[in-house]
């Protein structure tokens, strides 16, 4: 029974010596144009900025669910995002202005605790590119 005890209190301790497998969250804004769409990289005419939230999971399995991201008003949708190993895909049907990524995906480049993204309809052509920041929150 003490032989039981020792392998159970040892096991707990190596388990919470472990690190835990946490998401990373990013936030920052995204600009508009006057259409309220994305703004292209030559578009001049912003007018408004999108807040954007993005979580990706730390280390995320080939064409499973690796994050999210979710863009606030005027725009107020999301997409679940499906990884492939060097991006990620759109999943799902985008409702308002997120239709017009429908079928696209996001690429990702981390700098310290920024994220550059760009994102691209299903023709593969940038739409946007932003940073985010790393949310130091949690």
């Amino acid at each position: 029974m003490k032989k039981i005890a020792a392998i159970l209190v040892a096991g707990g301790l190596l388990g919470g010596a472990l690190p835990a497998m946490a998401d990373e969250t990013y936030r920052g804004v995204m600009q508009i144009s006057v259409n309220g769409q994305a703004a292209t990289m030559n578009n001049t005419s912003v007018v408004r900025e999108v807040a954007v939230i993005l979580t990706l999971k730390e280390r995320p399995k080939l064409g499973e669910l690796g994050g999210k991201i979710r863009f606030a008003d005027p725009w107020v949708c999301g997409f679940e995002l499906s990884y492939s190993g060097q991006q990620y895909a759109f999943k799902g049907a985008g409702v308002g202005k997120c239709r017009s990524l429908e079928g696209g995906y996001l690429s990702s480049e981390r700098a310290g605790d920024e994220l550059k993204i760009s994102i691209h309809d299903t023709d593969d052509k940038l739409l946007t590119a932003f940073e985010l920041e790393k949310d130091s929150s949690k």
